[in-house]
């Protein structure tokens, strides 16, 4: 507190929270990271298209596990968006 304090006196604004390793369990719930690494035979003008691929890949994947048994065109299918 009594650094926040001291701030706010001087018209300096605190320093940001210090940065965290890891979501917390409830971030976590709404939260998916997948770390890729494109081989170094791709060129880095196609990390785009690449990277949006292997997002669309991984999307469906994950879309298609939790929807075991219901239908593609169903309205109780577990989507993205």
């Amino acid at each position: 507190k009594k650094r926040t304090q001291q701030h706010q006196h001087t018209g300096i604004p605190p320093p940001p929270p210090s940065r965290r390793n890891r979501l917390t369990e409830s971030e976590c719930a709404e939260s998916t990271t997948l770390f890729l690494r494109l081989p170094p035979s791709v060129d880095s003008s196609s990390y785009e298209k690449e990277l949006e691929f292997m997002r669309n890949f991984a999307q469906r994947t994950m879309e298609d596990e939790l929807n075991v048994g219901v239908a593609a065109d169903s309205a109780d299918r577990i989507t993205a968006a």
